[in-house]
């Protein structure tokens, strides 16, 4: 369900912040019911790079 709502968003069907808290939290329950799934953290660290992951300001302190 996670990387479905992400896909959404990718894909300009519906807007990030409308997906961004459903598919975090859709992945969280996946890792609380198994966390040896290797999906769930996938699609958790797509959340945190296309929603959460503040680029100019990472792209700064590289420069320092």
């Amino acid at each position: 369900l996670s990387l479905a709502l992400v896909h959404t968003a990718w894909l300009g069907a519906r807007r990030g912040i409308d997906v961004m808290g459903p598919a975090k939290d859709a992945a969280m329950q996946a890792l609380a019911i198994d966390d040896s799934v290797a999906l769930a953290y996938t699609s958790l660290g797509n959340i945190y790079e296309l929603f959460e992951y503040d680029h100019l300001r990472s792209q700064a302190a590289q420069a320092e």
